[in-house]
């Protein structure tokens, strides 16, 4: 989806590595780590991306207090936090990988982009895709991508993810992600759902309700 979701921004790639990113990686030097800028009010545009936003600086806040099993989970969880406004306790790593196998760079490449724009040189095409890019992975990507390993919360989280790409503002993004991500539901069946009876997330009345609709005979169409 993340793969998908950066093409869509910046177009398809005809090498093996990202030159942006390159870039940004040579000057990472002369960067002044102290002086960064957050995501701009301006993109919050509709009172569901405001509420979001508050919601998820707490997210990546308390998830943060977890143990990561890799730094670059912990590096991505930390920019998506600073990136939402929450500027306590900032520091930075200096960029890594470039190459374009090594998915998560393009997210953590973004977002330290953006917060450090000011000082690196970039054309308007590449604003707007960097811009693109760190918005969906902050408010959409960051909070699914975390909790994906965590097997009881997958069908539920897959609805909810659906739903919130459903009212994203920005289309290009939306169906790309969108498209990405159905290609994937295959799991998302009768079999696997049972796996919700074990979420915390859901509420004993809505647990309750799924069990009595396992006592209804089958339907002979309409499986699904």
């Amino acid at each position: 989806m993340l793969s998908s979701v950066f093409t869509a921004a910046f177009g398809a790639s005809g090498g093996p590595e990202v030159g942006i990113f390159k870039r940004f990686q040579k000057q990472w030097s002369t960067i002044d780590q102290d002086v960064f800028i957050p995501g701009s009010d301006t993109l919050f545009s509709t009172p569901e991306l405001l509420s979001l936003r508050a919601q998820l600086v707490v997210y990546y806040t308390e998830a943060l207090n977890t143990k990561q099993t890799r730094d670059d989970y912990a590096e991505l969880l930390n920019l998506c936090r600073i990136f939402l406004g929450e500027t306590a306790n900032v520091h930075f790593r200096a960029p890594g990988a470039t190459h374009n196998a090594r998915w998560m760079s393009k997210a953590i490449y973004c977002l330290k982009i953006y917060l450090f724009q000011h000082q690196f040189v970039l054309t308007q095409s590449e604003k707007k895709g960097v811009t693109a890019v760190s918005l969906f992975v902050s408010i959409i990507y960051g909070q699914f991508w975390n909790e994906a390993p965590v097997a009881e919360k997958a069908p539920l989280n897959d609805v909810k993810l659906l739903t919130r790409l459903e009212s994203y503002p920005d289309e290009i993004i939306r169906d790309a992600a969108s498209k990405a991500f159905k290609r994937y539901l295959w799991y998302l069946s009768e079999h696997l759902i049972g796996l919700s009876f074990f979420d915390p997330q859901i509420e004993a009345d809505v647990k309750k309700a799924m069990a009595n609709n396992l006592n209804r005979p089958a339907m002979a169409s309409n499986l699904k």
